[in-house]
């Protein structure tokens, strides 16, 4: 805890003009940290823009690195459990938010080894994602590890999402896809994705690959240019 401490001093007390830490580029004033450890106080602080933006103002030396965190991202990727969480904290924190308030896509792909995406609505508070309106959901196999009831309920919380791509997935259309329909309060629906075209289907496992739900989003072909989107299967 000692490090992390005396980085964020160094950055506050430089940003105060107590010191010059850059390498010769403010003249007349001696040189204190190596650019090694400038940039570990910046990465150390990479989710707290507040303090990004103290350690910009240091001298432009700093403001590079610092001005590449503050960056608004437009897309988010998920690959595990722990990446999610740490999302999870940031969209909690009043300090770090701003950070994604600009991400259009959600790609979350799927871990084999510790699946993580039947517990993403749990984790991620959607509401602090105000601009997201595409979501690729990527290798989810539902078939053994399923989604509490709740994670449905929870994705109301997604209100501007209008545009789902399930990619190389294996759910269950009635358990799993048409509550996700449902609980996507803004999912734009074609007539084929209505309660009536799940009547009578069976509740098994169908692979789902490249299926489109909702409207479609020039966004995808940044990430799947050469997909072509395929209707959902019968069951």
């Amino acid at each position: 805890m000692l490090l992390p401490m005396l980085l964020v001093l160094f950055a506050l007390l430089a940003s105060e003009g107590c010191y010059c830490v850059c390498l010769g580029h403010c003249s007349g004033m001696q040189c204190i940290l190596p650019i090694d450890v400038v940039w570990d106080i910046i990465d150390w602080n990479q989710y707290d823009p507040p303090t990004l933006w103290a350690c910009a103002l240091v001298c432009h030396s700093w403001t590079p690195r610092s001005s590449h965190h503050l960056k608004r991202r437009t897309s988010l990727t998920i690959r595990s459990k722990g990446q999610m969480n740490l999302v999870g904290s940031i969209l909690a924190s009043r300090r770090s938010r701003g950070l994604y308030a600009k991400v259009q896509l959600l790609r979350v792909i799927e871990d084999p080894e510790k699946p993580f995406a039947h517990t993403l609505s749990f984790c991620l508070p959607g509401a602090f994602l105000p601009e997201l309106t595409t979501v690729i959901l990527e290798g989810a196999d539902w078939t053994q590890l399923r989604p509490h009831v709740d994670f449905f309920m929870w994705l109301s919380s997604f209100a501007s999402v209008t545009s789902l791509c399930i990619h190389r997935s294996v759910l269950r259309l009635t358990d799993h896809v048409r509550r996700i329909i449902q609980g996507l309060p803004n999912l734009k629906q074609t007539p084929e994705m209505t309660n009536a075209s799940f009547v009578g289907v069976k509740p098994t496992s169908v692979a789902i690959d490249s299926v489109l739900i909702g409207s479609n989003s020039p966004l995808h072909s940044e990430f799947h240019p050469d997909i072509q989107h395929q209707d959902l299967p019968a069951g």
